[in-house]
């Protein structure tokens, strides 16, 4: 049975939901919101990421057509986004062939006035690390699309793309 507690934790007060069942994997308490119709449309919970484990997991779900599916879960482990068992600090689930589907999607903006170390940036057509010795700005060189064709020389078209050289007999990739 759940019973809500008033709760004091170090010193302040808190509302406490708390499972009286015995601690087994992915059992705990947790908030369901839903619509007039009791509709299902949102769940916080909390659980236990494995039977008779010190390690809670707390979980974010949402209503899509009529299932409720995981979105965020975050773990001992690190913090899943679609990943209901994250293996790394922050893990993010496999894109789709479907549009709006990508795993992690950049919105063009302005570069950093001043580059920081370890950022990631996307302005324009472009991609950008910062790496560290000396907080340097550098660019991601890209292909047009097609991949580069192995024993070619690749040239920079108009756009800065990378395109294999087309061979000409006085300039192949063979007699370079």
């Amino acid at each position: 049975p759940l019973s809500l507690k008033n709760s004091t934790v170090g010193g302040s007060q808190q509302l406490r939901l708390e499972n009286g069942a015995s601690a087994t994997t992915n059992t705990g308490s947790g908030i369901q919101l839903s619509a007039s119709g009791k509709v299902e449309q949102a769940n916080v919970a909390t659980g236990w990421e494995a039977a008779a484990t010190t390690n809670a997991f707390f979980a974010i779900s949402t209503r899509i057509a009529s299932a409720t599916v995981e979105r965020v879960r975050i773990m001992s482990t690190g913090i899943g986004f679609g990943v209901t068992g994250p293996t790394a600090v922050l893990h993010l689930k496999a894109g789709t062939a479907t549009a709006n589907t990508a795993p992690l999607k950049f919105t063009s903006g302005t570069s950093l006035t001043a580059a920081e170390a370890g950022a990631v940036e996307f302005t324009t057509d472009d991609f950008f690390l910062t790496i560290t010795t000396g907080a340097a700005r550098k660019g991601i060189v890209l292909d047009n699309g097609s991949r580069l064709t192995s024993g070619k020389i690749p040239v920079a078209t108009t756009n800065g793309r990378l395109i294999d050289l087309t061979a000409s007999s006085a300039y192949t990739p063979t007699n370079v």
